[in-house]
């Protein structure tokens, strides 16, 4: 035999003995009058169970599953966290010196130095060793002036040299010499 049991608009088929079995519940036109719509603060949620209504054709009592009907959730904030606040590092500005431009400190002077005038053609300094100096810069020390007029130079005087000082020699090719 076959059992249909119809609840809320739906229906289930059981399958009995031999014997058909109806079973017949009120079903609701308007579902805003359902027990089953019905919406709680959480406070007061509680399972709701259908109401069954006992029939003296049915001997199977059939009991559905409690429906739990859970209010919507609700937005909840964030919560707020306090962060402190991180110091920003002060920068000093930095203290542009003006460069100090020094004089390079001169080297001591070593040397000494002779040029000539006057109407002889060169001049040369001879050291005590043989070597000749054109004029410019010499060492100190004692010297030959040797003078050429146009022929071959002669030794004309003999001085010394000292460090940091310049000679001019003015040369007469008349007299040839050189003071």
């Amino acid at each position: 035999s076959l059992f249909l049991l119809a609840l809320g608009g739906g229906a289930l088929w059981l399958i009995l003995g031999s014997d058909p079995v109806s079973v017949e519940q009120e079903i609701l036109a308007d579902p805003e009058q359902s027990e089953l719509n019905v919406v709680l603060p959480p406070e007061e949620m509680e399972t709701i169970e259908p109401p069954v209504t006992p029939t003296s054709k049915l001997s199977i009592e059939v009991q559905p599953d409690p429906v739990q009907v859970r209010p919507k959730a609700k937005a909840v904030p964030a919560p707020v966290i306090d962060v402190p606040a991180v110091e920003e590092p002060v920068l000093e500005e930095p203290v542009l010196e003006e460069p100090v431009l020094e004089e390079p400190e001169a080297a001591p002077v070593t040397t000494a130095s002779f040029s000539f005038q006057g109407d002889a053609q060169n001049v040369w300094l001879q050291s005590t060793s043989g070597d000749l100096f054109s004029p410019g810069k010499v060492p100190p020390g004692h010297y030959r002036v040797r003078a050429s007029f146009g022929e071959d130079s002669q030794v004309v005087k003999e001085v010394d040299m000292v460090v940091g000082k310049h000679i001019i020699f003015k040369c007469q090719r008349a007299l040839r010499i050189c003071q």
